[in-house]
């Protein structure tokens, strides 16, 4: 697929089976790379060599090696949401002493209690954070610094007003070098993924091109009759939306549907192009983040899984000091309400 979504090569594989038609015979394990090294040499046939200036993609088989043969100049990135499982892989390698070595001996796993989600939380930030990638890299490894409370101004990330606020500090860290050590270790480890990261591309529209090409092309239409047709025309809804499958029809022959129809279901595509659009700005992504931060500060009062925790510590605080509480929890007041009248039966006596 292109930058803006759209389908500019592909290459329909269908594995042979008993009793099933198709054009491949191999493995299972392989199908995706095998066609994803036709599509490639397609769009290589037909367009040439520097067309593709970078790539994106999930990690999975061997998309590096095989864009990379046709295309060696290509610039190789992945999207957000892959590069998370980066930090789940690096902690696992921390927890278990990997990162020991000779002038660092092995350290309790328990040391590491309490700062995996704080890390794991500005990890994933900085993956989405539009900043360049030695700027990442350079927050990064500052976490260290964070952890045991030195919050100097120049590798701050958060912005002056979180300056008041209290700050939390890694005890066993400050106290055990080795154990910051060990920690600096995970760090670069799992900071190369700055180094290809890139919020702006996204492999999950592949996803979505394969359970809608699913409505046109079900996996029991036969691969000899209409298999590739099927697919093409779910390319071609893919790429134009309803207003290349309403073209399809006129072209051939087939009688159009009623305008009214035909209309509503051209102004939803467009619909879809302006939200999709939309939610790529960074207008919407910050916005989307202050709604997040908005609902985090949400307090839970008695019966919800804050178990009213936070009710009694606002009461104690509220009783011991004499300026009023940031925020207080009420029981909104409910509405008392007659009863409902009942319809009248005739020749019913209660």
């Amino acid at each position: 697929m292109g930058p803006k979504g759209d389908i500019v090569a592909k290459f329909v594989i269908v594995r042979s089976r008993k009793g099933k038609a198709g054009n491949y015979t191999g493995a299972s394990c392989q199908m995706e790379s095998v066609a994803a090294d036709q599509a490639l040499q397609i769009l290589e046939d037909t367009v040439g060599k520097g067309i593709v200036d970078g790539f994106c993609h999930d990690r999975d088989n061997k998309s590096r090696n095989i864009v990379h043969k046709h295309f060696p100049d290509a610039v190789e990135y992945q999207d957000g949401f892959h590069c998370k499982k980066k930090f789940e892989l690096c902690w696992k390698r921390l927890t278990s002493n990997e990162y020991a070595k000779s002038d660092m001996p092995i350290v309790d796993s328990k040391i590491f209690h309490g700062i995996k989600n704080r890390l794991k939380i500005f990890f994933n930030t900085l993956l989405y954070k539009h900043i360049s990638k030695e700027q990442k890299l350079f927050y990064w490894l500052h976490a260290v610094d964070h952890l045991i409370g030195n919050h100097s101004p120049e590798y701050c990330l958060h912005s002056t007003k979180d300056e008041e606020k209290e700050h939390f500090i890694w005890t066993a860290g400050l106290e055990n070098e080795n154990a910051r050590n060990h920690l600096l270790e995970f760090l670069k480890d799992s900071g190369s993924v700055f180094q290809i990261v890139n919020p702006d591309y996204a492999t999950h529209i592949n996803e979505s091109y394969n359970a809608r090409s699913c409505r046109f092309n079900p996996k029991h239409t036969n691969y000899l009759s209409s298999y590739e047709g099927r697919t093409d025309i779910a390319t071609i809804y893919h790429n134009e939306g309803y207003q290349g499958l309403l073209e399809l029809r006129n072209l051939s022959g087939i009688k159009p549907i009623h305008p009214i129809l035909r209309d509503s279901l051209i102004e939803e595509h467009k619909e879809k192009k302006l939200r999709s659009e939309r939610e790529k700005t960074e207008e919407y992504r910050s916005a989307r983040s202050e709604r997040r931060k908005a609902r985090k500060l949400i307090v839970k009062g008695k019966g919800d899984y804050g178990n009213g925790q936070d009710e009694e510590i606002i009461s104690n605080e509220s009783q011991n000091s004499s300026e009023i509480p940031k925020y207080v929890i009420a029981e909104m007041p409910q509405e008392k309400r007659e009863p409902f009248p009942l319809p009248q039966i005739h020749g019913f006596q209660e």
